[in-house]
């Protein structure tokens, strides 16, 4: 209502939300989406408030803004809030305020109906385990009543199908993640937008695949996760092909033990930071930035890796990558390192003299297509287990030197396209390699080149 003794308007509204801001008085309704603006004299003249605007101003500028641009004033939608928010709007000397607030007769209350959920009425908890409704954009409430009592939101499990083609969803400050949230949002291919603006997350223990396949998702802010209790990130980005920017800097990864594919096929990913990673729990690397095609630049590689067993395909297809910086890496326990840098078609340098391989029993693809690579010191290597060497230095195109005076053969079984393609290759050394039980060296070189067993 507008009373005219005063310069206070109340407005009722369905409420802002990352996605859709609704100014709702009357029959005026403004509807806006995510980073949208509205010309506040539209929503003024729809109250009465009329004149020419000399200022404008919000109570919060983290869930909308104004700002004035050419001689005209507009309020710009930003995140959701659930408190009772002002615009004040200035005519010459008179400022009038539009209080914003949750219209409390909205349909939203029954939100939940749309869910598969369990109700624990001693903790006043609503669990949702399935989602069952039919919108494309959906908002969860961090409270809700029932039957008179309120309720706390709780996520877990897999909620989530690709079958509901979901375009986005907003977690509202208070929502809780809880324990293993594996594939919670896996498979929404159509999923453009996703907000966790202060969620919860201090009790969940899995994120593995949490995020696989969102195929259209393009930013992504995890920056508020509590992960200090997360034993699981394995493929937790995976096949996220259109996610451009990724902040995972203040994640608390102590307790991980499998970070396997967490970046693996994030194509538009360009730089990460992980510095603040501690990994001395992780046991398994396998195809971690694997298919990372445009990254190019990894701040924080110095992790502990005295615990990995598994560093397969851990870097291979990251096109883009000139240096990998390993030298801090603890190797002594890794068993696997097939295919570890290949397809890094534009790494230029790259230092293992200093890994420990005693334990490794596979090299087979290692440095596969490593086409800008000119030179490499392997000498200082153990491979008294290795037992599969194929494909290690195959296509490496730029390759003009190999120390491998140091390598033991001796268990070695196949060595089949070892060599393959090294086009610059002129001189190798194999007086060391004892080729006993070698069984496989179908095109173990294909170049022009002078060996000497």
């Amino acid at each position: 209502m507008i009373d005219s003794d005063s310069t206070s308007v109340t407005v009722e509204t369905d409420g802002f939300s990352y996605y859709t801001v609704e100014f709702t008085y009357g029959e005026f309704k403004y509807i806006l989406e995510a980073n949208e603006e509205v010309e506040i004299s539209d929503i003024s003249e729809k109250l009465g408030l009329n004149g020419d605007i000399i200022n404008a101003r919000g109570t919060n500028n983290d869930c909308f803004e104004t700002y004035v641009m050419d001689g005209k004033w507009f309020v710009k939608a930003k995140q959701a809030f659930s408190s009772n928010e002002s615009l004040y709007v200035k005519y010459n000397t008179l400022e009038n305020e539009i209080i914003i607030r949750v219209d409390s007769s909205s349909a939203s209350e029954t939100w939940y109906t749309d869910y598969e959920y369990e109700r624990d009425v001693t903790k006043h908890e609503l669990k949702l385990t399935k989602y069952v409704g039919t919108k494309t954009e959906i908002i969860i409430p961090a409270k809700s009543t029932l039957d008179g009592t309120e309720y706390k939101t709780i996520l877990s499990g897999e909620v989530y199908s690709n079958k509901n083609k979901l375009k986005s969803i907003l977690l509202e400050q208070g929502v809780c993640l809880e324990g293993d949230v594996s594939n919670m949002f896996s498979g929404l291919y159509w999923i453009e937008k996703l907000n966790f603006s202060g969620v919860d997350t201090s009790k969940v223990t899995s994120m593995h695949r949490m995020f696989y396949n969102c195929n259209n998702l393009k930013k992504l802010d995890v920056v508020g996760f509590d992960t200090s209790l997360v034993e699981d990130m394995s493929e937790m980005f995976s096949n996220c092909p259109a996610l451009k920017e990724l902040d995972v800097s203040r994640f608390n990864t102590s307790m991980v033990r499998d970070m396997s594919g967490m970046f693996s096929y994030c194509m538009s990913l360009k730089e990460l930071n992980l510095s603040r990673f501690i990994s001395s729990h992780v046991s398994n690397m396998n195809g971690m930035f694997w298919g990372c095609k445009n990254l190019e630049k990894i701040d924080g590689l110095l992790f502990n890796t005295s615990n990995v067993t598994d560093m397969r395909y851990m870097f291979s297809q990251c096109e883009t990558l000139e240096v990998i910086d390993v030298s801090n890496f603890i190797t002594s326990n890794v068993t696997e390192m097939d295919g570890m840098f290949s397809g890094c078609h534009n790494l230029k340098q790259v230092d293992i003299s200093s890994f420990d391989t005693s334990q490794c029993r596979s090299l087979s693809n290692l440095f596969c297509d490593c086409k800008s690579l000119k030179e490499l010191d392997l000498s200082s290597l153990d491979t008294s287990k290795v037992t599969v060497m194929d494909g290690m230095f195959q296509g490496c195109l730029s390759l003009e030197r190999i120390d491998l005076t140091g390598f033991n053969t001796a268990n070695v079984t196949t060595m089949s396209g070892m060599f393959d393609a090294c086009e610059k290759l002129k001189l190798l050394d194999l007086s060391s390699f004892d080729m006993r039980k070698v069984s496989n060296i179908l095109l173990l070189f294909t170049a022009d080149l002078t060996s000497d067993f």
